[in-house]
Parts: C-alpha cells; structure tokens; sequence
C-alpha cells in the first residue's frame, strides 16, 4: 500500500464518516482554544499583578499587621498582632529620616446607610495625606 491508496482511504472515511469526522474537529479546535485562553488569562494576569507592584516602584515599602500571608496557618500564627496605628506611622516618619514620605492608611468593614438603605460588607478605607504619590493614583 502507498500514500496514495492510504490518503485515498483516509479521504472515503472522513465522507463516510461526516459527523463523527466533524464531532473529532471540533473537539480539536475547542481544546487548543481553551489551552490559547487560558494561557492569555495567566499572561495578563501576571502583567496586571506585575505592573500594579513596579507602579509603586522599588523605593516603597509596606508596613502590615499581616505581612503576605500564603495559608491557613501562617493566618493563625499573626492574626493576634496588634494593629499599626497612625502613632506607629508617626514614629516611623520620626524615626526614619531618610525617607521621603510616610503615608498611614487604614481599611474596615462598615455598614453604610443612607436615608432607609443600608449596604453591608463596604471597605471603608481611610488614608494620610501624600497617598497618591506613593500609589500612583490620579484623582479627578
């Protein structure tokens, strides 16, 4: 048998065949767009995360009751920690004198009401002056 006679029969079952010949194509087209969109939702996800760390730049450095926080236990072991406090970031802007600015910043759940609508669950987030230097916010 020669590659003529193979692709000949090949050829006759692909028409023998259609749906199934189809169903197989499909499937074929439906996995690799699959692999392609999830590759493209890591690799945009890896800018995005990368471009929100390099916008604060290498000079910025966070001061947190957690730290980063990677499981369960680790959350067990500082979830006792006292709050930093804006004294804290007072002593830090006293006690460091090199650096140019010290921004306090504190978040919270709330309860947000307004004449008889209330919202539960709103991040109440509350900051010093100068945060829009350090998080490279534009305001307006």
């Amino acid at each position: 048998m020669n590659l003529r006679e193979s692709a000949g029969m090949a050829l006759s079952a692909l028409r023998a065949n259609k749906l199934r010949s189809f169903l197989t194509l499909l499937g074929t087209i439906i996995g690799v767009m699959s692999v392609i969109a999830v590759l493209s939702f890591v690799e945009g996800l890896n800018r995005f995360v990368s471009e929100k760390l390099l916008a604060s730049g290498s000079n910025v450095f966070y001061v947190d009751k957690y730290g980063f926080i990677t499981s369960q236990e680790e959350f067990e072991a500082v979830r006792d920690r006292p709050d930093v406090t804006i004294d804290d970031a007072d002593a830090l802007r006293e006690g460091v004198s090199h650096a140019r600015l010290v921004i306090a910043q504190g978040n919270d759940q709330v309860v947000a009401r307004y004449k008889n609508k209330t919202v539960k669950g709103v991040t109440l987030r509350g900051r010093s002056a100068g945060f829009g230097t350090v998080d490279d916010y534009t305001i307006g």
